[in-house]
């Protein structure tokens, strides 16, 4: 950059030299420019960043000729919706999606109630022989229930074993953050939470199982120093599940992958 030649008066007795301004270097990614946001921008966000058309194309095909009253990009979008909003349980993005129009509207559901197909019964009269009846169609909710939910998330975990599709969204939205970042991924951290079964854990006599054979007893152990000075452990036992772990990118914060343990 060239620079003010400023030696004519540096003799002069009212030579003031102007301060160099120095712009603070800011990060590429910062989590104030996204918490301001309201939930529906970071899922707007969400939705237009994720690779995920090879997904919609599988679970596509997979539902083949099946029932289509929820289609396949909607209950993807509500999938997605629940993870933005951090939705503890199926029931509660099912509640979210029946009182949030807008939400419906965003994800691709009919906010209107649905109308079956009618129903046709022949009946005996008889003056005229038989005859047709057409029965009134009955309304339905255009939001999918807990089982539509559950059908899908057996779909989508069936896609990802046959295929990869699943996994392979995090690995190409990496890929992208490397070719931005040249230093992405050097400082790693990790963290993650356990998930409790609903189950006892004391398994039934008749079966020799618990009513959640996927579950298993562990546990976590901490270690602390208190202020005398003595190191004291803490010992957290639970029956459920390891929750899927997150591994964050340190210097700017960006998740870089997920890891069920």
């Amino acid at each position: 950059m060239k620079q003010p030649n400023t030696s004519a008066h540096e003799d002069s007795p009212t030579y003031q030299p102007c301060p160099v301004q120095i712009g603070e270097a800011r990060p590429l990614f910062q989590w104030d420019d996204v918490d301001p946001l309201s939930d529906f921008h970071r899922l707007k966000l969400a939705l237009d960043i994720l690779p995920d058309e090879q997904i919609l194309i599988a679970l596509e095909n997979k539902r083949g000729h099946g029932r289509n009253d929820y289609p396949v990009t909607a209950m993807w979008r509500a999938y997605i919706a629940g993870i933005v909003f951090q939705h503890p349980s199926t029931e509660s993005l099912v509640r979210e999606l029946k009182r949030n129009k807008d939400l419906l509207s965003i994800c691709g559901f009919d906010p209107l109630p649905r109308q079956a197909e009618p129903q046709h019964r022949v009946v005996d009269d008889s003056d005229e022989g038989a005859v047709i009846e057409v029965l009134p169609a009955p309304l339905y909710c255009s939001v999918p229930n807990g089982w539509n939910f559950s059908r899908f998330y057996q779909q989508v975990e069936e896609v990802d074993k046959e295929t990869g599709l699943v996994s392979e969204m995090m690995e190409t939205l990496r890929e992208e953050l490397k070719e931005l970042l040249p230093d992405f991924a050097e400082r790693m951290g990790y963290d993650g939470k356990a998930i409790d079964s609903h189950s006892t854990g004391q398994a039934k006599r008749e079966i020799d199982k618990t009513s959640d054979p996927d579950a298993d007893w562990d546990k976590h152990k901490t270690v602390s120093v208190d202020t005398q000075g003595k190191k004291r452990t803490k010992t957290k036992t639970w029956f459920g599940y390891r929750a899927a772990s997150l591994a964050a990118e340190l210097a700017g914060g960006s998740p870089a992958n997920a890891i069920l343990l």
